[in-house]
């Protein structure tokens, strides 16, 4: 990549384990040949793809609008057919859209631009981002495909365009909530539930003035909480967000 926005970190492109270089590649161009497929799962099992990343720094979140330019030069036996893709960390990588290179000539074509801020999980991103183009439909092993300099100048020719802001602050806990399950042995227990994660303050009382109530327990939701106090007088509970 030659040209990042602030606070964005990203990878350059690779090449999967199925494509290779070959002997004679074009001038002002990156990619490879082998694109013999006849569909994009099989290309995916044969590794026939290249993939870019981009992260946002700590603090940041990105939200994708567009691929706004993909240029690219393939030979009368390339590729033909390509299918972009995205994948958030870990997860399975996930359809974006198809498209054709319809050019077969030495000074390429452009594909683009693609709507990426229909996405739901393409918005307010603050993991890791991967982008996959499958490429498939050749007819011969030495056929080529590449991202190419259509323009022959220094404009970019891989264009991924969005906004990088600064992540918003957790938001504060929800209310706590409380379900009282089932005795057993004569044991009084309750659920706690609320912000999966955030702490709670378990509190207890005999009398419901304000000043009376009495911190029993801090844990994070969810939780169960159980009594364990064996005096059989009248007590109140309640939970309460962790200040």
């Amino acid at each position: 990549p030659t040209t990042n926005a602030a606070n964005i970190i990203c990878g350059g492109l690779t090449r999967g384990s199925g494509v290779t270089s070959g002997s004679g590649a074009a001038a002002r161009a990156w990619g490879g040949v082998n694109w013999t497929n006849h569909t994009s799962a099989a290309a995916i099992s044969a590794n026939r793809f290249c993939t870019f990343t981009v992260t946002p720094e700590n603090g940041y979140e990105l939200s994708c609008t567009t691929l706004s330019r993909l240029d690219y030069r393939h030979s009368t036996t390339g590729a033909t057919n390509g299918l972009l893709q995205y994948q958030l960390g870990n997860e399975p990588f996930v359809d974006i859209t198809n498209f054709l290179y319809t050019s077969s000539s030495s000074s390429g074509g452009s594909i683009g631009p693609i709507d990426l801020s229909q996405i739901d999980a393409l918005q307010n991103i603050t993991t890791n981002l991967t982008f996959r183009i499958v490429n498939w439909n050749g007819t011969g092993s030495s056929g080529s495909w590449y991202i190419f300099d259509v323009g022959n100048n220094a404009n970019p020719d891989l264009v991924l365009e969005g906004i990088v802001v600064a992540a918003a602050a957790n938001p504060p806990a929800m209310p706590a909530e409380l379900q009282v399950l089932p005795f057993t042995d004569t044991v009084f227990r309750f659920l706690v539930t609320g912000t999966t994660g955030s702490n709670y303050v378990v509190q207890a009382t005999t009398n419901l003035a304000e000043t009376n109530w009495i911190s029993v327990i801090t844990n994070a939701a969810p939780f169960t909480f159980t009594e364990t106090n064996a005096n059989p007088f009248q007590r109140f509970y309640r939970a309460v967000v962790e200040p």
